[in-house]
């Protein structure tokens, strides 16, 4: 059986206020301990980061 998008993920190690600000964006968030074993198919993600780590993560995520 194929893959389906299931849900939206974010840690559970995240403070309370980024948890209720992704509850804003994602109606169907699950809470994780890490992203290594998620079976889903992911077309959108979301990075808070600032602007210094940009280029930086830009790499390690391409």
């Amino acid at each position: 059986m194929p893959a389906e998008k299931n849900s939206a993920y974010t840690l559970k190690k995240y403070d309370d206020a980024m948890k209720t600000v992704a509850e804003m964006y994602y109606h169907r968030l699950e809470y994780v301990d890490n992203f290594d074993n998620l079976e889903d198919i992911f077309f959108k993600f979301g990075l808070n980061l600032s602007d210094e780590l940009i280029p930086t993560s830009t790499k390690s995520i391409t």
